[in-house]
């Protein structure tokens, strides 16, 4: 992640053992995104806008997992590989950059929701959905491609590594500043600010007892603010550290003194990376819709197992449809 392999010799060369810690995290992250997503599609309940969204990042997910982490951490060999070795860290750059995009998309769409409901039923469409998750694809893969068509072109006979300096340093900071730290920043400023609001509401009781139905929404609402609030300060408190220190790294590398932000590097990588594993089992955990479904088939399926005759049903119930957080299908 940090730099790309220097150029390959001619002389014999040791391949580096392969590291089975990240070869252990790059299966789960694979393995747990999958799983959710294909649950997920497998399933008419959860055919929702959120849940599309969801989807999306779920893919983005399963490739960082299979396609980075795999081979540039958990096999090293392989990212000595002609060609491989300088378009394998690009891609885990754009999918880093993709993974924050959805986390922002997701948490932006859950505010809007809640805030404003009646314009987001006007303005969040299937299609509109759709025309957005793109974007976020097609920005992510070209922010990735475009050293390869300035300053640091594909070489077919051997890897480039990093050679200019100063242009991987304004490069890597101007898009994870531009596109990482800024809309996080703004997200968790705005999500703070709200529940801030929501929770000085509920403190001082502004609807009355008989406004039952007021007072039901606003604890539905506080919770659902809460629940995607802390989503996001996990993946703020996994990722940024090791964000942070790849600018400081590169600033540091043009002045040549590196050694003592390598530890750094190091301990916040592990976490970094491993946001993608759980991330999984987070929505699971604070998404309601997905958390019933998936614990009505863990519970069919001991039934099943135990002798006793019950099947899954797929159909919504009245029960589980109260408890989607939205209704529009994709």
């Amino acid at each position: 992640m940090v730099s790309n392999n220097s150029s390959l010799t001619t002389g014999p060369m040791l391949l580096p053992p392969i590291r089975l810690q990240w070869l252990i995290i790059g299966s789960l992250t694979g393995l747990t995104n999958a799983s959710l997503l294909l649950f997920i599609i497998f399933n008419r309940k959860l055919h929702s806008i959120t849940n599309f969204i969801l989807c999306s990042k779920l893919l983005a997910g399963f490739f960082f997992g299979v396609i980075y982490v795999i081979p540039r951490q958990g096999i090293p060999a392989v990212s000595r590989i002609t060609v491989l070795c300088d378009t394998i860290p690009q891609v885990g750059n754009g999918l880093m950059v993709n993974l924050n995009l959805h986390v922002c998309l997701i948490s932006f769409h859950r505010y809007f929701l809640i805030i404003n409901p009646f314009r987001y039923k006007e303005r969040a469409t299937p299609r509109n959905v759709a025309i957005v998750v793109g974007f976020t694809w097609l920005l992510a893969i070209l922010i990735a491609t475009i050293p390869f068509f300035t300053f640091r072109p594909i070489n077919l006979v051997k890897c480039v590594g990093v050679e200019d300096i100063i242009a991987e340093t304004i490069y890597l900071s101007s898009v994870f500043i531009i596109l990482f730290l800024i809309p996080l920043i703004v997200l968790v400023a705005t999500y703070g600010k709200i529940l801030v609001i929501v929770l000085s509401i509920h403190s001082s009781n502004i609807y009355p007892v008989e406004e039952k139905s007021n007072s039901i929404k606003a604890k539905t609402n506080r919770k659902a603010l809460i629940q995607a609030a802390v989503m996001i300060g996990i993946f703020f408190f996994l990722f940024v550290p090791f964000v942070i220190g790849v600018i400081i790294y590169f600033f540091a590398l043009r002045a040549g003194n590196v050694r003592s932000l390598v530890p750094f590097l190091n301990a916040t990588q592990y976490p970094a990376f491993c946001y993608p594993t759980i991330s999984p089992i987070l929505n699971i955990l604070f998404m309601s819709d997905i958390r019933v479904e998936v614990v009505q088939f863990v519970r069919t399926g001991y039934s099943m197992m135990s002798g006793e005759n019950n099947s899954y049903n797929f159909e919504a119930s009245p029960q589980t449809r109260r408890r989607k957080t939205l209704t529009s299908t994709f």
